[in-house]
């Protein structure tokens, strides 16, 4: 059982509540310039809903779509400890009523100890889907998070070449087809010209009928060398 929850194949879509953070920009941008694009939650957890709701016989109940990260800490260890020990408790007290129960046609297989792991231990799955060590603590992330069925792999999967292996991916559409994507603030990076990047940017939302969406240059100067 513990080698299955570390084992699940999980597929997330990471994001920050800080839009404007120096260690981000540094990260994820080119020193040129970067843009940092603010989504409304709710649209985002509608995306990942939509995403879940025609494939709900690949993923996982433990999927979520839109959940804030937990980073280990002290006291996240000692809630960790706390939920193995009841959901132990609660697969053993389970495990131990099925297996005095008569055999019933067609619950079986619902009420064997592997069947009752899965439902009692999902949990630690889905948790390890979006536990980061503590270091990490400034990213301050969310993530869209899809746990896949145990299984043949299915056809939603597409893969990319990595530094070390091919990177199996997701292709979650982003644009709901009865609603305006969900962009509230674009922040522009540190870069020789941040007034003209940002007029650019205005003029690109406008010009997707994205309006009222601010757009805003970074706190943080621009340094190149």
């Amino acid at each position: 059982m513990a080698s299955w929850v570390t084992s699940q194949n999980v597929f997330v879509s990471s994001f920050s509540e800080n839009g404007d953070s120096l260690s981000q920009w540094r990260a994820y941008s080119e020193r040129s310039g970067g843009y940092s694009i603010g989504f409304r939650p709710e649209y985002l957890r509608a995306v990942g809903e939509r995403f879940l709701s025609s494939r709900l016989d690949r993923f996982s109940q433990g999927s979520d779509s839109l959940v804030r990260c937990i980073y280990y800490d002290e006291e996240e260890e000692r809630s960790l400890k706390d939920e193995i020990k009841k959901l132990v408790s609660a697969y053993i007290e389970e495990a131990a009523t099925a297996a005095k129960l008569p055999v019933g046609e067609g619950i079986l297989g619902f009420r064997t100890p592997p069947a009752l792991a899965i439902k009692h231990f999902l949990k630690l799955g889905k948790r390890s889907a979006i536990t980061k060590d503590n270091g990490f603590r400034e990213e301050a992330e969310w993530r869209l998070a899809f746990l896949l069925q145990q299984g043949p792999t299915i056809a939603d999967i597409e893969f990319k070449p990595g530094s070390s292996m091919p990177v199996p991916y997701l292709k979650v559409p982003l644009r709901l087809e009865d609603k305006v994507i969900g962009i509230r603030k674009v922040i522009v990076g540190p870069c020789p010209h941040t007034n003209e990047a940002a007029k650019s940017v205005q003029m690109l939302l406008e010009g997707e009928c994205l309006r009222g969406v601010k757009v805003v240059s970074s706190q943080i100067p621009y340094r190149n060398w």
